[in-house]
C-alpha cells in the first residue's frame, strides 16, 4: 500500500512539474492562429499609445498618451517617445536598440539602468528592464517586466508587472496604435 502511494505521489509530483517546466528554446514557433510578433516591423514608423499606471493595491495613479517615432537601419533601432500625462506634465525617452536575431533584442534608455532584454515569441516580446520613474518630488528606480501582446499588424497590448526588491509595487497597461 505504501508502495502505491509513493508511485502515485511521483507521479503527480512529475506531472505537476512538466506542466511547470520551461519548454526548450527552439520550441517558439509561430503557432497557427497566433500573429507573429517583428518587433522590427511594429516598432517601424509613427506610434500613437495610451496608458494607465495603477499602485499595488489596483488604484488608477497617472493615465497618459504616447507619440512614438521609430525606426531601424539593420539590426538597429531608435525610437522617440513623447508622453504627456492627464495632469499635464510632459516626458520623453529615447531608446536605441539592438536586434542579436530575429527574436532576442536588447534596449538602452537614458532612465533605463543596464540594458533592457527582449525575447519574442509567437505574438508576444517579453520585455525586462530595470527603470527610475518619477514619482511626486522623489525617483525610484524600479523593474519592469513587460509583456507585449500583437493583437493585429497594427495594434499592440502591453501589461507590466512594476517591483522593487521583487515585491509588487504597480502595474502599467498600454494599448498601442502603429498609424500609417
Amino acid at each position: 500500500m505504501k508502495q502505491a502511494f509513493f508511485i502515485l505521489l511521483v507521479l503527480c509530483v512529475a506531472t505537476v512539474a512538466g506542466l511547470v517546466i520551461k519548454l526548450p528554446d527552439d520550441a517558439c514557433h509561430d503557432a497557427p492562429g497566433k500573429t507573429a510578433f517583428r518587433a522590427q516591423e511594429f516598432f517601424n514608423g509613427h506610434l500613437q499609445s495610451w496608458g494607465l499606471f495603477q499602485d499595488f493595491t489596483g488604484a488608477a495613479v497617472a493615465r497618459f498618451s504616447m507619440q512614438a517615432d521609430a525606426s531601424w537601419k539593420g539590426n538597429k533601432g531608435a525610437m522617440h517617445e513623447a508622453f504627456i500625462f492627464a495632469d499635464g506634465k510632459h516626458k520623453e525617452r529615447q531608446w536605441t536598440f539592438t536586434a542579436a536575431d530575429e527574436r532576442h533584442f536588447t534596449g538602452t534608455a537614458p532612465d533605463v539602468t543596464g540594458d533592457a532584454k527582449g525575447e519574442a515569441c509567437d505574438n508576444e516580446l517579453h520585455w525586462v528592464y530595470t527603470i527610475t520613474l518619477a514619482v511626486g518630488d522623489s525617483e525610484y528606480e524600479v523593474d519592469f517586466d513587460d509583456r507585449l501582446y500583437l493583437i493585429d499588424k497594427n495594434h499592440l497590448f502591453s501589461k507590466v508587472k512594476i517591483s522593487k526588491w521583487g515585491l509588487p509595487v504597480g502595474r502599467l497597461t498600454m494599448f498601442f496604435e502603429k498609424k500609417p
